[in-house]
């Protein structure tokens, strides 16, 4: 057997956030709706069967964030800050699609080509998956106070950490086909 390196493919992400700023201001609480979907594609081969496989995986997420901010340096224009939260992923939806190239002998020139369509396998996935979520960044404070739209207004800057605590694939399920029995 022989696995080659998973290759991530472009997905894309958004969200929205909705923060609370406790009464010392350096304290934080935000809740992040938003939609994450994920697309990486792997190889496996079998090289003493004459057998290989590319599977490709799309991956849609409702993704619902909790985050503690700690702002340093208030007076200042740009504020850094360190933050620590919960990841919370509902799963939407998981797509596979996956290509087989077999050669009946390793002598024989004859290759057979094999394509499924794109498959649901929502049911081989876990439906929640939870994590922690390690981060650091930049707040820039450009309040307008004249303009009530921007008078509580900054940009921020971060980067994160996500680990989950569980794998997305739902060992219980692996084998299970797609009506649900082994």
């Amino acid at each position: 057997l022989e696995v080659s390196q998973i290759k991530q493919t472009i997905g894309f992400q958004f969200s929205f956030m909705v923060e609370y700023v406790f009464w010392s201001k350096h304290t934080s609480v935000s809740l992040e709706p938003g939609f994450s979907n994920l697309r990486y594609e792997y190889r496996i081969a079998y090289p003493q069967l004459n057998n290989s496989f590319e599977a490709s995986q799309k991956i849609n997420y409702f993704d619902l964030p909790i985050l503690v901010k700690y702002r340093f340096l208030l007076k200042k224009t740009f504020q850094p800050y360190a933050q620590l939260g919960f990841s919370n992923r509902f799963l939407v939806s998981a797509d596979k699609e996956i290509n087989s190239q077999f050669s009946p002998s390793s002598t024989s020139p004859t290759v057979i080509f094999r394509k499924t369509p794109e498959t649901p396998v929502n049911s081989l996935m876990h439906n929640y998956i939870y994590g922690l979520i390690f981060g650091a960044g930049v707040n820039w404070d450009w309040r307008i106070e004249d303009n009530l739209f921007l008078r509580n207004s900054s940009l921020s800057l971060d980067l994160r950490y996500v680990s989950a605590l569980e794998n997305a694939n739902d060992p219980d399920k692996r084998f299970l086909n797609k009506i649900g029995r082994a």
